[in-house]
């Protein structure tokens, strides 16, 4: 990993907390959708740039949640969908969230490539 890597990862857990202040769930997907246009990087590094930094967000935001109510609800759901550990959720939460940041890296980077915007 080089330094360029990790600024666009923070940029992007950056914009992402910001955003989902105020905004839906997929906002998320937007800030990796940003930050990839701006930055010049191959479809894998886009990816992977909005999947870690999407993950990390929303796994760290689920296991806060899941602290503060002594993982009650947490334990109820797993017991709901048959997961023995709830952490296995906000391990899900976070794949989940990773997912959609690292899709919206992607098609940031296609657009860019397509629009032949040059990136930093």
């Amino acid at each position: 990993m080089n330094i360029k890597f990790l600024i666009q990862i923070l940029a992007v857990i950056i914009i992402c907390l910001v955003l989902q202040l105020f905004m839906p769930w997929w906002t998320a997907a937007v800030a990796a959708f940003i930050i990839s246009i701006a930055f010049n990087n191959t479809s894998f590094n886009a990816f992977a740039i909005g999947f870690i930094s999407v993950f990390l967000v929303w796994s760290a935001y689920a296991l806060w949640l899941d602290s503060q109510n002594a993982s009650i609800l947490s334990s109820k759901i797993a017991v709901l969908f048959s997961v023995k550990q709830p952490v296995i959720l906000v391990l899900i939460t976070g794949l989940i969230g990773g997912i959609t940041g690292g899709l919206g890296g992607w098609v940031g980077n296609e657009l860019r490539k397509i629009a032949n915007i040059q990136g930093l």
